[in-house]
């Protein structure tokens, strides 16, 4: 499972592979729900679970809780560029972490005393991309 994690305050974005002895830490949590970073190697840190996708590639949605995916009539997760008065049904992913979640989205709420690079974190590779740019 990958894990994203966003920092509000820099914008950046940095990922990494989650152990799979710590998978088991992350199953059934839920959107919305604050975690410690202490059982993720992030020493210090208060994250946010904002959301993810499972290994198909949907999107989680917060309140879905009877499959693993179901179709859903939606204007929110997962849905672009409807016009004014259309809605369509789209597939979405539980609202939990689960055995088939490829990718989790969190959120850093409170940051420890080392940085996400001296843990060992990668900007994601858009972010990695912007700062050559930037550079020239």
């Amino acid at each position: 499972m990958k894990m994203i994690l966003n920092d509000p305050k820099t914008g950046l974005s940095y990922q990494q592979e989650v152990p799979k002895e710590k998978n088991a830490f992350l199953l059934t949590k839920h959107i919305g729900e604050k975690l410690t970073g202490d059982l993720l190697g992030l020493p210090g840190y208060e994250l946010l679970l904002t959301g993810g996708t499972d290994s198909n590639g949907f999107p989680m949605k917060k309140g879905i809780t009877a499959f693993l995916s179901s179709r859903v009539l939606s204007k929110g997760t997962g849905v672009r560029g409807l016009k004014k008065g259309q809605s369509i049904k789209k597939t979405v992913s539980l609202g939990a972490v689960h055995e088939k979640t490829a990718q989790i989205n969190l959120k850093i709420e409170k940051i420890g005393s080392k940085s996400l690079d001296e843990l060992g974190f990668k900007q994601t590779p858009k972010e990695q991309k912007e700062e050559k740019k930037a550079k020239k």
